[in-house]
């Protein structure tokens, strides 16, 4: 008893001398990105779930992990946010990005490499959408005169380094973004032209934001390790910590990690248009966009799937009967309201027009006013 009173003492001492205490740890992942690119596997890979069977992401679902402290002080807690439906939902980060958990949060954008021409628009959305969501949370941070945007962006100068060659033309996103290229064994089978570009143009958006790039594959043991570690490191670690490995080839999985790219190393966008394409091009990033997509030509938007999100009261993954039985029951009563309203409103449709035809036949009356039916009578000579 007594050497278990001496433990407990020398751990608590040891815990105020270095400034630590046994409360649990909070951060938050946010994972955004193409529809049905693979994030939710590569959420249950880090998680340890990769057996589970995967369901396609309904609009915000969420999950956590947690890992155990040295020591017993407690347990790092992340709590993992899947937003589904490709862009059509960006707006709903607003509900994770929040005053709240700013101060301790990282952004994952997976990009599906094998749809190239979704790429493009997948990543300016939700980097905009990133972007304007923190703007508008340090607006009310400052206004209560909180220290935590100045020092969020402080810390992201330090991630992306402040004597950075490019640092007059790089804009940091404030909070920790890693752009994550999945499906790398697709991406593979590109032609070498193909791939360079859509390798270059990542590289050019994550260096000017401030990002991580890494490219990955499910079906890759070693590629799922590093992936993995990336997550681990984003989850618990605050983004410290991360891998110095760096692979710019691409033709090998990109690996970048942020700062440790230069635009002197992308190199220039290769044009078709020439000089003239150059002159009608409003910046850098504009110039990027115009080279990508004259290679892979955006898609229609009218044939996007984002237009047709999935119906989730039809998918036979997410029966449940008592649920079903009653939308089934108010589906029946909404049919049965319509027919009865447009029964109604053919009704009076139908007395309104009958009503219109009577006025067109009535009878006019005559301009002199109307006759007497008594005739007056003669007034003939008195003789």
């Amino acid at each position: 008893m007594g050497s278990r009173n001496i433990f407990d003492r020398a751990l608590k001492e040891r815990s105020s001398s270095s400034g630590e205490t046994n409360a649990d740890k909070y951060s938050t992942i946010l994972v955004v990105g193409s529809k049905q690119g693979g994030k939710t596997t590569m959420i249950n890979r880090f998680r340890e779930k990769g057996s589970e069977a995967v369901k396609p992401t309904m609009a915000l679902e969420y999950t956590f992990a947690r890992q155990s402290r040295a020591n017993d002080l407690g347990k790092n807690v992340v709590h993992i946010w899947e937003l589904g439906g490709g862009t059509l939902l960006a707006q709903m980060i607003e509900n994770v990005i929040t005053s709240e958990t700013v101060a301790s949060m990282a952004c994952v954008l997976a990009v599906d490499l094998s749809q190239p021409r979704e790429l493009w628009h997948t990543v300016d959305v939700f980097l905009r959408a990133i972007r304007s969501r923190v703007d508008k949370v340090f607006s009310g941070l400052i206004a209560q005169d909180s220290p935590i945007p100045q020092q969020l962006r402080k810390r992201a100068w330090e991630r992306l380094g402040e004597d950075h060659a490019d640092k007059d033309v790089l804009d940091p996103v404030p909070v920790p973004v890693c752009i994550v290229g999945l499906k790398y064994d697709e991406f593979r089978n590109l032609e070498p032209e193909e791939g360079k570009t859509i390798a270059r143009t990542l590289r050019f958006i994550a260096h000017v934001n401030g990002a991580d790039l890494h490219f990955t594959s499910d079906k890759d043991e070693g590629l799922r390790s590093r992936s993995k570690a990336l997550f681990h490191t984003l989850a618990f670690s605050g983004g410290s910590g991360r891998s110095k490995r760096v692979t710019l080839d691409h033709h090998q999985p990109l690996e970048v990690p942020v700062g440790s790219d230069s635009l002197a190393q992308i190199g220039v966008p290769s044009l078709h248009g020439g000089d003239d394409t150059r002159i009608n091009a409003r910046n850098p990033v504009e110039l990027w966009r115009v080279a990508f997509e004259q290679v892979f030509p955006p898609r229609d938007p009218t044939e996007s799937d984002d237009n047709n999100p999935p119906n989730p009261t039809t998918d036979r993954a997410y029966v449940e009967a008592s649920v079903d039985d009653m939308r089934e029951q108010k589906d029946e009563e909404l049919a049965r309201y319509r027919r009865q309203s447009e029964r109604r409103y053919r009704e009076l449709a139908a007395k309104r027009d009958a009503a219109t035809s009577a006025a067109s036949v009535k009878p006019r009356k005559p301009a002199g006013g109307p006759r007497s039916a008594t005739r007056r009578p003669r007034v003939g000579k008195t003789t």
